[in-house]
């Protein structure tokens, strides 16, 4: 499995004066392809599968994030449209 970059605890610091905190249960869906994402996340506790898609009613594997780790979508850091 691919490592993925993480921000260390000074960086997170630094970005919560932009955030809002919210909390996911197991198995919520926090985006979806073809949804408008809220905004960039940055993973501080647990872990979030990314998935895409497989044969009808399976979903693939592509990353699991842990804390540190962020995503969010590309566009939103450009302020250029999708």
């Amino acid at each position: 499995m691919p490592q993925t970059p993480a921000l260390e605890p000074a960086e997170v610091g630094r970005l919560w004066r932009f955030s809002e905190l919210k909390s996911y249960a197991a198995g919520d869906r926090i985006v979806t392809t073809g949804e408008i994402a809220p905004g960039a996340f940055v993973i501080l506790a647990g872990r979030v599968e990314v998935t895409q898609r497989g044969m009808p009613g399976h979903s693939e594997l592509i990353v699991t994030q842990g804390p540190g780790s962020f995503m969010g979508e590309l566009a939103q850091l450009s302020s250029r449209p999708k």
